[in-house]
């Protein structure tokens, strides 16, 4: 008969020797104790009577594993003992095994990353490394879901986009032919689409706020809101994410915390492709959907705390099974201790995860508005520290999860070189040996005026902006600015490209042409109103008739663009400085643009413009006005009324665009087409002679009195365009949303959140 810790085996042959096995801390059952069968007992046993011995065997035990080995030593009592053995008479030994697996491993192999059969592997760490209990079928089955969800949101804008696009174009064309095709579009052709404009697209999440930002001081805020479409589509995101994450079917405690742990890391690193792809400057995505980088930019950031929280999750999975297994006198964090100095993926995905978390807390708007240069910086260090991290820390393993580590380091090391193509086409000539020169101007009001002398002709659509580099102002830093003026000097041999104008007025008008450019001193202008100046009118001079192929060639040369910056803090602050401090308010420097980026809201099918602008948005919708004015003029746009209103502090403050306001106003048709209304709110007037043709208000502007007047006299579809601040930006959305259903009326926002 055999015992096992006293459980008596019989066997049918009467000589069985008599076992007695001491098994020391199984799991399943105490020292001494055990309540399950011996079903196998190995080992050469010889016979000899009368003899006390003791030699190893293995013996199969069953504990909750229906196959779990443990090395055992055995007394062995029996009459019939080889003498050979008399020697071991005097061995007491006891079985001692882990709370997992044995026969006691010699070694542990935490960088052993393949899936382990958990029934017959003997490693005690088995579901803290490696892929034991992470099920990759349904990893990569979440994994195409959510790309088909942000392929489907893709398709959706894609086909909006075209609809669009057909619609537009066909407004365009059937009004330009047709004076009577301006009254069939001015109305709403359905009751659903103003509906879903006001309540979806237009819509922030609650009343009216969306771009005016939480002010902690006058300094640093808080942030801003989403719209009530982009919350939609974040939080679908979001809780697909913590759906997906917690999907893990019922199982044992350790292997459902593995699958957990392989799930979150999995999910995490996908996302990544996201968080970078969405904040590149070059994102395919925006010229494909039109739709801006400050959108991708939110995205960008919700994405990342998704990440974040996945990586969180990820981590602490692992700490968790790690800290419960007991080897080798090792447990809690002794035992996380010791697994991270065998790993060397471990360590890197440990940097990664103290580079995320870091880039959480400097990312905070309060820090990021506060320290904005210092933030730029440091966050470009983090990304490359936490993506290098999470790069090693797959490849160290060979994860399956690697390709994905390629795709998004190539995005962010391509980023880089379209940018440098950008800036070496439009700021270098090899066949000139130039650079772009910078000249920068102080202007009232804390500005500057800031123009680049580019080696190439600029071509880019109104609304566009570029990035300015000034590394004797700021070494390492890129800004976004508006371009509000271009002047290109590419011409045709013969023909000019703009059409010359001639001004038949008084003594007291003076008149400066050039052969691309007309510029009119209308402060010298007697003070009469112009409707009463039949005196005065505009002649245009027909361009020549082409006399040879040549002379509908174009030539490619310089041309110059002009950004206005407002003295802030930083970068534009210094500028100001540096150029206010100067002999003659100028000075000269060169530097680089990064562009043109934007620029791909279409105006041309509307018959009603009306340009908001705040401060430096007039930047944004300037451009625009000379633009439209000569297509309508050239007939190429639907363009009938523009109405640009302009809030300033003071009157000070027209000198930023004056002289590309005498331009615009030595136009043709400008009187009939285009209307300046300035809201200024310092009464306080210092004597300068304004141009006349002005509509200059004193008083804080009130949007909805603007919009209510437009679509009372509206012609053909209406849009409305807003660049400011962000609680101006608001009363804008907020006066086009309660008109949205009344008349075909669209709302576009130009921002710039960081």
């Amino acid at each position: 008969m055999i015992d096992i810790d006293g459980i008596p085996l019989r066997s049918d042959s009467p000589n069985q020797p008599r076992l007695t096995v001491s098994l020391h801390g199984m799991a399943g059952c105490g020292a001494h104790t055990c309540g399950g069968p011996l079903t196998k007992i190995g080992g050469h046993i010889p016979a000899h009577r009368g003899k006390e011995t003791a030699v190893l065997v293995n013996a199969t035990h069953r504990v909750g594993d229906p196959s779990s080995n443990y090395l055992a030593a055995v007394h062995i009592f029996s009459r019939s003992i080889h003498p050979l053995f008399l020697e071991q008479s005097q061995m007491a030994t006891s079985l001692s095994a882990t709370s997992i697996t044995g026969p006691e491993p010699t070694t542990v192999n935490i960088n052993n990353v393949t899936a382990q059969d958990p029934t017959t592997a003997n490693d005690p760490y088995i579901f803290s490394h490696g892929l034991t209990g992470v099920y990759q079928p349904m990893n990569y089955l979440f994994v195409n879901i959510l790309i088909t969800t942000v392929l489907s949101f893709t398709i959706l804008a894609i086909c909006l986009r075209v609809v669009t696009a057909i619609v537009r174009d066909r407004r365009r064309v059937s009004t330009i032919t047709s004076a009577e095709g301006h009254n069939f579009w001015s109305n709403n052709r359905t009751t659903w689409w103003p509906w879903t404009k006001r309540h979806w697209l237009y819509s922030p999440i609650w009343r009216k706020r969306h771009n005016h930002e939480f002010q902690l001081t006058k300094a640093v805020s808080v942030g801003t809101l989403p719209t009530r479409l982009q919350l939609i589509i974040i939080s679908i995101y979001f809780c697909s994410n913590v759906a997906y994450t917690l999907a893990i079917p019922e199982q044992k405690k350790d292997q459902r915390v593995a699958e957990f742990r392989g799930r979150a890391g999995a999910l995490a690193v996908f996302n990544l492709i996201f968080v970078i792809l969405f904040a590149l400057r070059n994102n395919p995505f925006i010229w494909l959907l039109h739709i801006s980088y400050d959108t991708f930019n939110l995205f960008h950031r919700w994405i990342a705390r998704i990440v974040f929280l996945e990586a969180l999750a990820h981590i602490f999975a692992w700490m968790f099974n790690t800290y419960r297994v007991d080897y080798q006198g090792r447990s809690g964090w002794e035992s996380i201790n010791w697994v991270l100095g065998q790993s060397l993926s471990y360590r890197w995905g440990l940097a990664a995860f103290i580079a995320f978390a870091f880039l959480m807390f400097h990312s905070i708007s309060v820090l990021r508005h506060a320290f904005y240069e210092s933030f730029l910086t440091l966050h470009r260090l983090s990304i490359i520290v936490a993506l290098s991290g999470v790069y090693f820390h797959m490849a160290k393993h060979a994860l399956p999860q690697l390709p994905w580590g390629y795709l998004f380091i190539s995005l962010l090391a391509a980023e880089p070189v379209i940018r440098m193509i950008r800036i070496f086409y439009y700021n270098s000539s090899f066949r000139r040996r130039t650079w772009t020169k910078v000249t920068v101007e102080a202007l009232p009001g804390e500005a500057s005026k800031v123009t680049f002398e580019l080696s190439r002709a600029w071509s880019a659509n109104p609304g566009a902006f570029v990035h300015v580099y000034l590394p004797r102002v700021s070494l390492w830093g890129s800004h976004p600015f508006s371009v509000a003026w271009y002047a290109d000097t590419a011409q045709r041999p013969s023909l000019p490209t703009l059409p010359s104008y001639e001004s038949q007025v008084s003594n007291s008008t003076s008149l400066s042409a050039s052969s691309s450019t007309t510029k009119v001193n209308i402060d010298r202008l007697p003070k009469f109103d112009f409707e009463d100046a039949p005196n005065i009118k505009v002649l245009t001079k027909a361009p020549p008739q082409p006399k040879s192929i040549k002379d509908l060639e174009i030539r490619r040369g310089p041309s110059s663009i002009s950004c206005i910056l407002r003295a802030r803090t930083g970068m534009t602050r210094s500028l100001y400085t540096k150029a206010s401090q100067s002999a003659t308010g100028c000075i000269d420097m060169w530097g680089a643009i990064e562009g043109p980026y934007g620029g791909y809201h279409s105006l041309d099918s509307y018959g009603t413009v009306v340009l908001f602008a705040a401060g430096v948005g007039i930047t944004h919708c300037i451009s625009f006005v000379r633009y439209l004015l000569a297509g309508h003029n050239a007939r190429s746009t639907a363009t009938q009324k523009v109405l640009l209103v302009w809030s300033i502090q003071s009157t000070d403050m027209l000198q930023w665009i004056q002289p590309w306001l005498d331009e615009i106003m030595a136009m043709p048709d400008y009187r009939s087409v285009v209307r300046v209304r300035l809201y200024v709110s310092q009464r306080k007037m210092h004597g300068e002679a304004l141009p006349y043709g002005l509509d200059v208000r004193h008083g804080r502007c009130d949007p909805q009195e603007v919009v209510d007047g437009e679509v009372l006299e509206q012609i053909g579809a209406m849009v409305v365009t807003v660049c400011g601040p962000g609680a101006y930006s608001d009363s804008v959305r907020a006066a086009v949303r309660r008109r949205v259903g009344l008349k075909s009326v669209d709302f576009i926002e130009e921002a710039f959140s960081y």
